[in-house]
């Protein structure tokens, strides 16, 4: 009974140190992990620099957005209205025949189980 109390004990204390070895190996791929991101969001802000100012270099300005300027809003929302009014009574008239169409008729089936 000794020697079976003796293997338990080995056992647990095996268990105990596999289960700091997982931990210490988790914590390890974190760090890693941790540490590949920042290497490489060091990387792409390096590239992104040089690129930016080899793009600087030759065209001398930074780039604006289109998109930003209150004269490109402007188009787009004439644009939208535009289509808005073109398309308007197409789909109300398409909308209201699609109403309309729909067919009252209950079939046989419909009608006895509305009689139950």
């Amino acid at each position: 009974m000794a020697q079976s109390q003796q293997f338990i004990k080995q056992l647990q204390a095996a268990e105990d140190q596999a289960e700091k070895i997982i931990a210490t190996a988790n914590a390890n791929r974190v760090k890693k992990l941790q540490q590949a991101k920042q290497a490489a969001e060091k990387e792409y802000n390096e590239y992104k620099e040089k690129l930016n100012e080899k793009f600087q270099g030759e065209f001398g300005t930074e780039v604006v957005d289109p998109t930003s300027s209150a004269a490109y809003r402007q188009s787009q929302m004439a644009d939208v209205q535009a289509d808005y009014d073109k398309n308007k009574k197409q789909v109300t008239d398409y909308v209201f025949n699609k109403v309309v169409g729909v067919n009252l008729d209950l079939s046989a089936i419909q009608v006895s189980t509305l009689s139950k």
